[in-house]
């Protein structure tokens, strides 16, 4: 495994807009920023296709007026996770 320094830590952090910052020697909070950068946007096992080819996304808790899912067309789901990706300014 590679070891970053701080510098290249607070780097990576300043630009997910997480604002963490670490030394290289605490590696719980290096594990837990690496788990943040890792995790993926959306819940795999929580997608599913409907019989109308509409995508579903079930909510973990559902929202105060009971809604439990979602449903997207296709494209509308694509573009709502293109969305997320975070693009880097060079």
């Amino acid at each position: 495994m590679r070891t970053r320094s701080i510098l290249q830590v607070q780097s990576l952090c300043k630009m997910l807009g997480a604002g963490v910052a670490t030394e290289a020697h605490q590696k719980n909070k290096l594990e837990r920023v690496a788990g943040y950068i890792t995790r993926p946007p959306v819940a795999i096992e929580r997608l599913s296709l409907t019989p109308q080819g509409h995508i579903k996304y079930s909510l973990k808790t559902p929202y105060r007026d009971g809604t439990t899912h979602v449903i997207f067309e296709p494209l509308d789901f694509i573009a709502r996770l293109a969305s997320l990706v975070v693009f880097r300014k060079n």
